[in-house]
């Protein structure tokens, strides 16, 4: 056989051949024969069961030994025999087919089943136990599986609300099968339900404070569930009614409104339909009713009423009036009750007792009206009145000389000596039986106590030292009790603590105030006066003012204090500079408003503004040296000055020679300018340094003047503090074109004089305005006047020094030396007298005439007057050396220029 292999061992006997033999199994040894088992037996010799060709079958033998009991053995190696047929016959019982036995059902369940949870038992049946059955399924959700080993269906997950459906399959070793089984599922949720409900409450219709009427209970199977509760409907719909929360729990109540809306008369019913939500689409419902009582309120019996009641003989607590009371709901009655006057020694209990509270022995007042109401929980009545009358009242002391008038109240100034009496308090009593009384006193705040005393006698007197500024309180109130042991009296005595004018004090002896010079009106800041005055406490109604001056002696006119801030400003423009003074030690005062003062010391430092830049005296320098000078050799001084007495007015000194290939020319901090380099490798005679020199200041304000090193084009020896001036004609240059000019002046004069004579009948000729002195006439006065005037301007050009510059370039022979770019022009003036310019009588009247210049883009023609009052810029040198030439080309006569 193949698949279980399995033998069954019968042994022949020896006289067994020929016989038919029959063996019929037990029912314990059945086997279970699966699809493709072959019958076949096992012998160890020859085959003693003989076969036939006859009819042919096919099967399997082996020669192998015998299989032990239990043991297996694979027949998939052995092949099979052909055309045999045994007399054998194997007969087996038909097989039945497994079935499920309680499928196709279906199962409810709830939504709250947790995963793990075992919901069905799948059941089968199959006839032949020693089959291997073969279970398979198939589910629409995978919130449920099936245990093979168990049986059981289970959920892997709480699943949702929803019917679900399990396929389940069965087959046998056979083949036979029970297929298409289905387990249908539903998975259900509960509503909740309302178990509280019905219910109903009671209400008189004249109601009126909010309420809890009733605790919703409310299941759900499903105790995951959330649960809502509202208020449906309410018949009718007056709104007196609401669904809510019970604060602090979970569960919902019925609560009336407050102030609600009740009619006896129109109503006695309220119906309230209230549902409950689990959030999953199920509700419960359930009613509530609400029945309205019309109220009768309850009434008194015997109120109002009157009762005497003798002092000497009612003890505290003594019952004084029982009040009769009747009310038709039978409610449960509060009653409340006030005095009058307030404060009545009496009180009411429940059920209408009122007693005594206090001994009223002590009493004064000779009557009281009780006010009594009463309240049965939904109606107040009253106040009905019980009238009390006190007999044998003992009679209270009585004060002689209080109260006093408002206009009688106590000033006390401080500092009062301590022992004064300041008052006799007189008290009388009429009650002979206690002739002795007893005055004290209290005192209100009792932060007055320790300021006075009262003696029992009634005398009121300054027991502590008074000072306005450290007592808590100026204002007192002085409660003098007066007693008989018995009865008691009070008044009350003010008192006003009044002030002593104490002189102030500054806070500290000196302070300090700094300010930059300035203009008018330009305040100091702020010195932080602090004034310490014993007058002056925030408390009081009318605290210490000041007012401050300020004294600097002789210099006081200079400041200006205010008188209630003390803030000291400019009375003047202030000019450290020129009143060389930075500092001024002042005494401030303070005045309080009792004219009391202090003094302080104040010291006004003044700062200097750097508001001046430097200035040189001159506008421009000229050096004249020779170009062989030694190193350090000095040259000259060109100090600059600048009047601010502070750091501002230390001056640095600048001299820019960009333009040349050395610093040849150096200065010190004192502006004196020095050989820095040998001059002979790069100039020679005849040659011009043109220098900015800029003098700055300690805060950055700056002046620049030219500087010129002239190399004078005669070999001298002139020093820098006699500079030799270089004439015009003394220059070979200036000669060339200077000769080539005067040629052709000459030949335009030529072609004049032939154009006069060839025409002189028919026009008339202009002549030239320059003049000839006639051959053989001596000269003039006016000429030689002239002639003077000229020899002094030549003169005194020559004995320029280094302080006064020529104001246009000198013209030497040879390479002059000025850099590229600069304002250096060379004449071409044809003439050998040396040019100066005069400036217009404006321009000289408005400035001094060392200092007077002219602007290079003046576009008036200026007249000439000598150099030593007029200094140009190169560029206006330049300009008025065209202007001059251009006149000379006229024909003027006279004319100098300044170099």
């Amino acid at each position: 056989m193949t698949g279980c292999n399995i033998c069954i061992c019968f042994i022949f006997i020896g006289n067994a051949v020929g016989k038919t033999i029959t063996y019929t199994l037990r029912e314990l040894d059945h086997l279970s024969i699966e699809d493709g088992d072959i019958v076949g037996w096992y012998t160890s010799g020859l085959e003693i069961i003989p076969y036939s060709s006859s009819d042919p079958q096919n099967f399997r033998m082996t020669t192998m030994t015998a299989v032990e009991e239990g043991n297996t053995f694979d027949w998939s190696s052995v092949g099979y025999t052909h055309n045999r047929a045994y007399a054998i016959s194997v007969h087996t019982d038909d097989d039945t087919a497994p079935f499920y036995t309680n499928l196709n059902r279906e199962v409810l369940i709830f939504d709250e089943e947790p995963s793990g949870t075992t919901i069905y038992r799948v059941q089968y049946y199959n006839g032949d136990t020693r089959d291997t059955l073969t279970v398979t399924y198939t589910s629409s959700s995978t919130d449920f599986a099936f245990s093979t080993v168990t049986n059981f269906v289970y959920l892997t997950t709480s699943p949702s609300v929803e019917t679900y459906t399990m396929t389940f399959s069965l087959e046998d070793s056979c083949g036979n099968r029970d297929s298409s089984i289905s387990l249908t599922i539903k998975v259900l949720n509960t509503p909740p339900r309302i178990t509280s409900l019905p219910s109903s409450a009671v209400l008189h219709e004249d109601v009126t404070e909010s309420q809890l009427l009733h605790t919703l209970d409310v299941y759900d199977r499903q105790t995951s569930d959330f649960i809502t509760c509202v208020l449906t409907s309410e018949t009718p719909n007056n709104g007196n009614f609401q669904v809510d929360l019970i604060t602090g729990t979970a569960d919902y109540g019925i609560y009336l409104k407050s102030k609600p809306t009740f009619d006896y008369e129109a109503h006695t019913k309220h119906t309230l339909v209230i549902s409950c939500d689990d959030g999953k689409g199920n509700t419960g419902t359930g009613d509530f009713f609400v029945h309205v009582l019309k109220n009768h309120p309850p009434r008194f019996l015997n109120l109002p009423a009157s009762v005497d009641l003798n002092v000497t003989t009612t003890l505290i607590g003594d019952l004084v009036y029982n009040i009769q009371m009747t009310d038709d709901e039978n409610d449960t009655l509060t009653f409340t009750m006030t005095t009058d006057p307030s404060g009545g020694p009496f009180s009411i209990h429940g059920y209408g007792y009122i007693a005594t509270t206090a001994d009223l022995a002590t009493i004064f007042e000779p009557a009281y009206n009780l006010e009594v109401s009463v309240n049965d929980g939904r109606t107040t009545v009253g106040p009905r009145t019980l009238a009390v009358h006190l007999t044998n009242i003992n009679d209270v002391p009585q004060f002689g000389n209080l109260p006093l008038t408002e206009t009688e109240r106590f000033r006390i100034e401080e500092n009062s000596l301590v022992g004064t009496t300041l008052y006799h308090v007189e008290v009388r009593d009429q009650d002979d039986s206690i002739p002795d009384v007893l005055v004290s006193a209290l005192f209100s705040p009792n932060t007055g106590a320790p300021y006075f005393s009262m003696s029992s006698d009634g005398y009121l007197t300054i027991s502590g030292d008074i000072d306005f500024e450290s007592v808590p309180n100026i204002y007192l109130q002085i409660i003098v009790t007066a007693t008989d042991r018995k009865d008691t009296a009070t008044q009350t005595i003010f008192v006003l603590i009044t002030d002593q004018n104490e002189a102030p004090s500054f806070h500290q002896t000196g302070y300090s105030v700094e300010q930059f010079e300035s203009v008018q009106g330009t305040s100091f800041p702020v010195a932080g006066f602090i004034i310490d005055d014993p007058d002056d406490v925030d408390v009081r109604d009318d605290p210490d003012s000041h007012t401050y001056w300020l004294d600097c002696g002789n210099d006081t006119w200079r400041f200006t204090m205010a008188t209630d801030t003390g803030e000291i400003t400019y009375a003047y423009d202030y000019d450290v500079d020129k009143l060389l003074t930075t500092q001024y030690d002042c005494v401030v005062r303070a005045k309080d408003t009792g004219f009391n003062t202090c003094t302080a010391t104040i010291v006004i430092k003044i700062k200097d503004v750097n508001d001046n830049a430097p200035y040189f005296n001159q506008t421009q320098f000229a050096f004249y040296i020779s170009p062989y000078e030694n190193v350090s050799t000095e040259i000259g001084n060109v100090t600059a000055y600048d009047i601010d007495i502070s750091d501002y007015g230390r001056i640095s000194y600048y001299l820019n020679q960009t333009a040349y290939d050395k610093t040849y020319i150096q200065i010190n901090d004192t502006g004196i300018l020095y050989v820095n380099e040998i001059l002979s490798n790069r100039f020679q005679w005849g040659d011009v340094m043109y220098l900015n020199l800029t003098a700055t200041d300690y805060g950055g304000l700056f002046t620049t003047v030219e500087v010129w090193i002239v190399f004078p084009a005669e070999n001298t020896t002139t020093t820098s503090t006699t500079p030799h001036p270089i004439l015009f004609v003394t220059s070979p240059t200036n000669t060339l074109w200077f000769t080539a000019t005067g040629i052709l002046v000459c030949a335009l004069s030529v072609g004049v004089l032939y154009f006069c004579t060839k025409y002189w009948h028919s026009i008339d000729c202009v002549k030239t305005t320059r003049r000839k002195k006639p051959a053989g006439k001596p000269a003039t006065e006016s000429s030689k006047a002239e002639t003077d005037g000229k020899k002094k301007v030549k003169k005194k050009l020559e004995s320029v020094n280094v302080k006064r510059p020529p104001g246009n370039p000198l013209f030497n022979k040879g390479n002059n030396s000025k850099p590229k770019g600069s304002n250096f022009v060379q004449s071409s003036v044809a003439r050998s007298s040396v040019f100066e310019s005069k400036t217009t009588p404006s321009q000289s009247s408005s400035q001094p005439s060392l200092n007077a210049s002219v602007s290079s883009n003046d576009t008036s023609r200026n007249s000439l007057k000598p150099v030593s009052d007029v200094s140009f810029s190169s560029q206006q040198v330049n300009s008025n050396l065209y202007k001059a030439k251009e006149e000379q080309q006229s024909g003027d006569q006279g004319v100098l220029l300044d170099f």
